[in-house]
């Protein structure tokens, strides 16, 4: 993988060759699994679409042109991405897309639907935002003919705080649901087909105490937990254990592929990553846990923004290996 530590490299390449999968340490990617840098932007086939009926709770769709990619790269049609914006919880847009995001819809021939949630800085905390990614998620599914998607095949991705509510998607299948949902929603699952999950916070009592820019991670962190300025966050009403990904991880668990930057300013490798992939590993199977840490290459790839530091073969590899609808058309 982008890790040079790793103590089987065995294993690294059959996890890659998808002949014997353990624990699934990506190695460092070739000049043709990079993304290529471009400037072209995606313009939303449809946007502020309603997936609930708070003026929050809307949606960009962006949809591939032409045909979908031929099978044979492992692609077909009728696969969606649904995007989490970063911003601590508390900034950001729908209209924030990454690189990647782009790459899923121009290269792989994808459905992006890029998710606005409630933000802490209008006075919500934690459960609320991974709620309406919930709702977002089984809108997506509910609407899945007019999409003209499998509602099987349907991967949830964030960066930063988005990266967190992927997660956290991801692993609480059951648990901080919407309320008051819809006949229609209700009939469908919230737990998406696989999740990536890019430079986040997977624990956020942590990331406020590491505190490496400036004291935006604790502030953010006091937001979502609902806490008082400088209050221990052991003590604000929303628990740090509930925000903890590593807390709900299970074998019946969506696949989860991470990417961290080992210079990340902001979300530090070790507290944030390092330290949790293990317990991931441990808790949902080393076949469910693919880990992605970009440390050669350019500087700027291997820091907040990972897009052009990630291996894309072993994203191709981890999407395919997360289930059926990713075997085959």
């Amino acid at each position: 993988m982008n890790r040079t530590k790793s103590k089987n490299r065995i294993s690294i390449v059959a996890c890659i060759a998808m002949i014997w999968l353990t624990a699934c340490e990506v190695p460092s990617p070739a000049a043709k699994d990079l993304l290529a840098v471009t400037r072209s932007q995606l313009v939303p086939t449809r946007n502020d679409v309603a997936y609930g009926t708070l003026p929050d709770q809307v949606l960009d769709i962006y949809t591939p042109a032409g045909d979908a990619p031929d099978d044979s790269t492992g692609d077909a049609a009728g696969r969606a991405v649904i995007f989490l914006h970063g911003g601590g919880w508390n900034g950001g847009t729908e209209a924030d897309l990454i690189p990647v995001a782009r790459w899923f819809v121009e290269e792989r021939g994808w459905t992006l639907i890029s998710v606005r949630y409630r933000l802490t800085r209008n006075g919500v905390t934690f459960p609320t935002p991974l709620q309406d990614v919930k709702q977002a998620i089984r809108w997506t599914k509910a609407n899945h003919e007019t999409l003209a998607i499998d509602p099987a095949a349907v991967v949830v991705m964030g960066w930063s705080a988005g990266g967190h509510l992927a997660a956290l998607a991801g692993l609480t299948a059951g648990s901080f649901e919407p309320e008051d949902m819809s006949a229609t929603l209700a009939a469908e699952t919230s737990r998406p087909a696989a999740v990536v999950s890019l430079a986040a916070p997977l624990n956020p009592e942590t990331f406020a105490a590491t505190d490496g820019y400036g004291h935006a991670n604790r502030a953010s962190v006091e937001s979502l937990l609902g806490c008082e300025p400088s209050q221990d966050v052991r003590a604000c009403p929303v628990s740090p254990d509930d925000v903890h990904v590593v807390k709900w991880a299970d074998r019946m668990d969506s696949p989860i592929y991470i990417g961290q930057g080992d210079l990340d300013p902001i979300t530090d490798s070790v507290s944030q990553t390092l330290v949790a992939y293990p317990k991931l590993v441990s808790a949902m199977g080393n076949r469910n846990v693919w880990l992605d840490v970009v440390d050669t290459g350019p500087v700027g790839a291997r820091q907040h923004s990972v897009d052009y530091g990630l291996n894309l073969s072993a994203l191709d590899a981890f999407l395919r290996a997360s289930g059926s609808p990713f075997s085959s058309g």
